[in-house]
């Protein structure tokens, strides 16, 4: 139970800062349409990833029956999924990177006006003496 409270106390500081970037500014629908291709992206890597391990299968069968042509057929699936699988990859991680690039420069922006409206550096400042 204890364990509990502590992830949902961890959410709700992470939702207080989150929900400010994915809720109310003006870039959440760059952000959410980020999100959903990258959401794209997971699910090609999945599929990918399950192609090339049914490939496997087929190449080790192929070795242990000395077929030759199943074999070459099966490794140029095999890497060829391999090529299209680092490609996702890296276009997912690109992907997550500019989400939080973007969230960071917005989170940024956001607070520094914050703290720059009205004086307040200058009052928080003088308040500290």
């Amino acid at each position: 139970m204890k364990n509990i409270k502590l992830f949902f106390r961890a959410f709700q500081s992470f939702w207080s800062i989150g929900k400010l970037y994915w809720w109310d500014s003006p870039e959440k629908w760059r952000a959410i349409g980020l999100l959903i291709f990258l959401l794209c992206f997971l699910g090609l890597d999945s599929i990918i990833g399950v192609n090339q391990l049914k490939q496997q299968g087929e190449l080790i069968s192929a070795l242990v029956k000395l077929d030759g042509e199943r074999f070459w057929q099966s490794a140029f699936f095999y890497i060829g999924a391999s090529i299209l699988l680092a490609i996702t990859v890296a276009t997912w991680q690109y992907l997550e990177d500019k989400i939080r690039l973007y969230s960071r420069e917005w989170l940024t922006k956001f607070y520094l006006d914050k703290y720059l409206q009205n004086n307040c550096f200058y009052q928080v400042n003088t308040l500290s003496q």
